[in-house]
Protein backbone atom coordinates (compact mmCIF):
# COMPACT_ATOMS: atom_id res chain seq x y z
CA UNK A 1 0.00 0.00 0.00
CA UNK A 2 2.77 2.33 0.40
CA UNK A 3 4.95 1.43 -2.80
CA UNK A 4 7.87 -0.23 -1.25
CA UNK A 5 6.57 -3.47 -2.53
CA UNK A 6 4.40 -5.07 -5.45
CA UNK A 7 1.53 -8.00 -4.96
CA UNK A 8 0.74 -10.71 -5.09
CA UNK A 9 1.70 -11.50 -1.27
CA UNK A 10 4.82 -13.50 -1.28
CA UNK A 11 6.27 -13.06 2.47
CA UNK A 12 9.41 -11.08 0.56
CA UNK A 13 10.17 -7.58 0.03
CA UNK A 14 13.31 -6.26 -2.22
CA UNK A 15 15.46 -5.00 0.77
CA UNK A 16 16.99 -2.37 -1.73
CA UNK A 17 13.50 -0.89 -1.32
CA UNK A 18 13.32 -0.21 2.54
CA UNK A 19 17.03 -0.22 3.81
CA UNK A 20 17.19 3.52 2.86
CA UNK A 21 13.60 4.91 4.61
CA UNK A 22 14.10 6.96 7.21
CA UNK A 23 10.13 6.83 8.28
CA UNK A 24 7.93 4.29 8.37
CA UNK A 25 4.31 4.37 9.65
CA UNK A 26 2.41 0.93 10.02
CA UNK A 27 -0.07 1.95 12.38
CA UNK A 28 -3.40 0.13 12.48
CA UNK A 29 -2.55 -2.44 9.80
CA UNK A 30 -3.62 -5.53 11.85
CA UNK A 31 0.09 -6.48 12.01
CA UNK A 32 1.02 -9.75 14.05
CA UNK A 33 4.79 -10.54 13.04
CA UNK A 34 7.30 -7.59 12.73
CA UNK A 35 10.01 -10.12 11.03
CA UNK A 36 11.62 -8.26 8.53
CA UNK A 37 11.41 -4.60 10.56
CA UNK A 38 15.76 -5.56 11.04
CA UNK A 39 16.57 -4.92 7.71
CA UNK A 40 14.74 -1.35 7.74
CA UNK A 41 18.52 0.06 9.28
CA UNK A 42 18.09 3.70 8.28
CA UNK A 43 14.53 4.22 10.27
CA UNK A 44 14.73 7.34 12.82
CA UNK A 45 11.48 7.19 13.18
CA UNK A 46 9.07 4.34 13.23
CA UNK A 47 5.38 4.23 14.06
CA UNK A 48 4.02 0.46 14.21
CA UNK A 49 0.99 1.55 17.10
CA UNK A 50 -2.31 -0.19 17.40
CA UNK A 51 -1.49 -3.69 16.00
CA UNK A 52 -1.26 -7.17 17.20
CA UNK A 53 2.22 -7.74 18.08
CA UNK A 54 3.06 -10.51 20.97
CA UNK A 55 6.72 -9.22 21.09
CA UNK A 56 8.50 -6.16 19.43
CA UNK A 57 12.26 -6.40 18.60
CA UNK A 58 13.82 -3.34 17.43
CA UNK A 59 17.33 -4.17 17.89
CA UNK A 60 18.52 -3.96 14.60
CA UNK A 61 17.45 -0.82 14.19
CA UNK A 62 20.10 1.26 15.67
CA UNK A 63 19.57 4.91 14.45
CA UNK A 64 15.91 5.50 15.57
CA UNK A 65 14.65 8.46 17.43
CA UNK A 66 11.09 8.18 17.87
CA UNK A 67 9.35 4.64 18.62
CA UNK A 68 5.54 4.79 18.34
CA UNK A 69 4.83 1.18 19.63
CA UNK A 70 1.72 1.45 21.93
CA UNK A 71 -1.39 -0.32 21.82
CA UNK A 72 -0.12 -3.88 20.54
CA UNK A 73 -1.25 -5.99 23.86
CA UNK A 74 2.81 -6.73 23.54
CA UNK A 75 4.60 -8.50 26.28
CA UNK A 76 8.12 -7.99 25.17
CA UNK A 77 10.13 -5.10 23.97
CA UNK A 78 13.70 -5.01 23.33
CA UNK A 79 15.31 -1.68 22.84
CA UNK A 80 18.98 -2.18 24.63
CA UNK A 81 20.88 -1.36 21.05
CA UNK A 82 18.86 1.87 20.63
CA UNK A 83 21.14 4.58 21.96
CA UNK A 84 19.75 7.36 19.36
CA UNK A 85 16.14 6.81 21.20
CA UNK A 86 15.01 10.00 22.12
CA UNK A 87 11.05 9.09 22.14
CA UNK A 88 9.69 5.91 23.63
CA UNK A 89 5.76 5.33 23.30
CA UNK A 90 5.28 2.14 24.62
CA UNK A 91 1.63 2.63 26.85
CA UNK A 92 -1.02 0.40 26.75
CA UNK A 93 1.00 -2.79 26.68
CA UNK A 94 1.56 -6.15 29.03
CA UNK A 95 4.95 -5.11 29.53
CA UNK A 96 6.09 -6.47 32.93
CA UNK A 97 9.80 -5.53 32.23
CA UNK A 98 11.59 -2.42 30.13
CA UNK A 99 15.14 -1.86 30.06
CA UNK A 100 16.35 1.77 29.58
CA UNK A 101 19.69 1.71 30.34
CA UNK A 102 21.25 1.74 27.26
CA UNK A 103 18.59 4.26 25.78
CA UNK A 104 20.91 7.60 26.87
CA UNK A 105 19.56 10.03 24.43
CA UNK A 106 15.98 9.35 25.88
CA UNK A 107 14.19 12.67 26.65
CA UNK A 108 10.58 11.06 26.95
CA UNK A 109 9.11 7.90 28.00
CA UNK A 110 5.65 7.26 28.16
CA UNK A 111 5.14 3.98 29.78
CA UNK A 112 1.50 3.93 31.16
CA UNK A 113 -0.96 0.97 31.19
CA UNK A 114 1.28 -1.87 31.09
CA UNK A 115 2.26 -4.08 34.08
CA UNK A 116 5.84 -2.43 34.90
CA UNK A 117 7.17 -3.71 38.68
CA UNK A 118 10.43 -1.31 38.11
CA UNK A 119 11.57 1.11 36.29
CA UNK A 120 15.65 2.25 36.48
CA UNK A 121 15.63 5.59 34.87
CA UNK A 122 18.99 6.70 36.96
CA UNK A 123 21.23 5.87 33.24
CA UNK A 124 19.36 8.79 31.50
CA UNK A 125 19.68 12.51 31.83
CA UNK A 126 18.25 13.65 29.24
CA UNK A 127 14.78 12.42 30.29
CA UNK A 128 12.65 15.22 30.79
CA UNK A 129 9.12 13.89 30.63
CA UNK A 130 7.83 10.32 32.34
CA UNK A 131 4.13 8.94 32.75
CA UNK A 132 3.93 5.46 33.94
CA UNK A 133 0.79 5.74 35.85
CA UNK A 134 -1.54 2.87 35.82
CA UNK A 135 1.28 -0.07 35.88
CA UNK A 136 2.22 -2.30 39.09
CA UNK A 137 5.96 -0.49 39.81
CA UNK A 138 7.39 -1.44 43.13
CA UNK A 139 10.53 0.77 42.40
CA UNK A 140 11.15 3.49 40.42
CA UNK A 141 14.62 4.81 40.42
CA UNK A 142 15.17 8.27 38.35
CA UNK A 143 18.30 9.60 40.19
CA UNK A 144 19.86 10.55 37.44
CA UNK A 145 21.66 13.33 38.18
CA UNK A 146 19.97 15.93 35.75
CA UNK A 147 16.16 15.97 37.21
CA UNK A 148 15.73 19.71 37.34
CA UNK A 149 15.16 19.86 33.81
CA UNK A 150 12.32 17.48 34.27
CA UNK A 151 8.52 19.29 32.88
CA UNK A 152 6.15 16.29 33.52
CA UNK A 153 6.19 13.49 36.05
CA UNK A 154 3.15 11.50 36.13
CA UNK A 155 3.11 8.00 38.74
CA UNK A 156 -0.19 7.81 39.88
CA UNK A 157 -2.11 4.38 39.81
CA UNK A 158 0.65 2.61 41.45
CA UNK A 159 -0.68 1.46 44.80
CA UNK A 160 2.63 -0.78 45.96
CA UNK A 161 5.08 2.26 44.83
CA UNK A 162 6.30 3.97 47.95
CA UNK A 163 9.28 5.45 47.56
CA UNK A 164 10.79 7.08 44.17
CA UNK A 165 14.76 7.44 43.99
CA UNK A 166 15.44 11.10 43.40
CA UNK A 167 18.67 13.71 43.00
CA UNK A 168 17.07 15.47 45.44
CA UNK A 169 13.91 14.41 47.85
CA UNK A 170 13.17 18.51 48.82
CA UNK A 171 13.04 19.50 45.36
CA UNK A 172 11.17 16.71 43.72
CA UNK A 173 8.43 16.83 46.53
CA UNK A 174 7.63 20.67 45.81
CA UNK A 175 8.01 20.26 41.82
CA UNK A 176 6.43 16.20 40.94
CA UNK A 177 3.18 16.61 42.76
CA UNK A 178 1.20 13.85 40.33
CA UNK A 179 2.32 11.10 42.59
CA UNK A 180 0.02 8.94 45.30
CA UNK A 181 -0.89 9.68 48.42
CA UNK A 182 1.48 6.70 49.77
CA UNK A 183 4.07 7.54 47.23
CA UNK A 184 7.21 9.49 48.75
CA UNK A 185 10.63 10.72 47.37
CA UNK A 186 14.01 10.02 49.02
CA UNK A 187 17.72 10.07 48.02
CA UNK A 188 17.78 6.47 49.07
CA UNK A 189 15.46 4.01 48.31
CA UNK A 190 17.03 1.08 49.73
CA UNK A 191 15.97 -1.34 46.76
CA UNK A 192 16.71 -4.64 46.82
CA UNK A 193 17.36 -4.13 50.48
CA UNK A 194 15.70 -5.82 53.07
CA UNK A 195 15.21 -3.52 56.55
CA UNK A 196 16.49 -5.28 59.82
CA UNK A 197 16.33 -2.26 62.28
CA UNK A 198 17.61 -4.27 65.47
CA UNK A 199 21.07 -3.47 65.84
CA UNK A 200 21.44 -7.12 67.54
CA UNK A 201 19.55 -8.89 64.91
CA UNK A 202 21.43 -6.71 61.70
CA UNK A 203 24.77 -7.85 64.01
CA UNK A 204 23.86 -11.41 63.88
CA UNK A 205 23.78 -11.65 60.17
CA UNK A 206 26.94 -9.92 59.42
CA UNK A 207 28.58 -12.50 62.33
CA UNK A 208 27.12 -14.95 59.88
CA UNK A 209 28.53 -13.60 56.43
CA UNK A 210 24.74 -12.30 55.21
CA UNK A 211 25.58 -8.64 55.71
CA UNK A 212 28.72 -6.39 56.44
CA UNK A 213 29.26 -3.60 58.22
CA UNK A 214 28.35 -0.74 59.84
CA UNK A 215 25.48 -1.32 60.92
CA UNK A 216 22.58 0.64 58.46
CA UNK A 217 19.59 -1.12 59.33
CA UNK A 218 19.74 -2.55 56.04
CA UNK A 219 20.84 -6.05 54.23
CA UNK A 220 20.95 -7.04 50.98
CA UNK A 221 17.73 -9.02 50.12
CA UNK A 222 19.43 -11.56 47.65
CA UNK A 223 21.48 -12.44 50.74
CA UNK A 224 18.93 -13.74 52.72
CA UNK A 225 16.18 -14.96 50.42
CA UNK A 226 17.52 -17.98 49.57
CA UNK A 227 18.27 -19.18 53.28
CA UNK A 228 16.86 -22.39 54.12
CA UNK A 229 17.69 -22.34 57.67
CA UNK A 230 19.10 -19.02 60.22
CA UNK A 231 20.36 -19.40 64.08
Amino acid sequence: DLGYDSGPLDDYVLTNNINSLTSLDISSENISDLTGIEDFVALTFLQCNDNNLASMNFSNNIVLETLYCYGNNSTSLEISNNTSLKLLACHTNNLTSIDISGNTALESLSSFANNLTSIDASNNPLLYSLNCINNELTSLNFKNGNNTIITSFRTTGNSNLNCIEVDDAAYSATNWTDIDAQTSFSEDCHYGETYVPDDNFEQALIDLGYDSGPLDDYVLTNNINSLTSLD
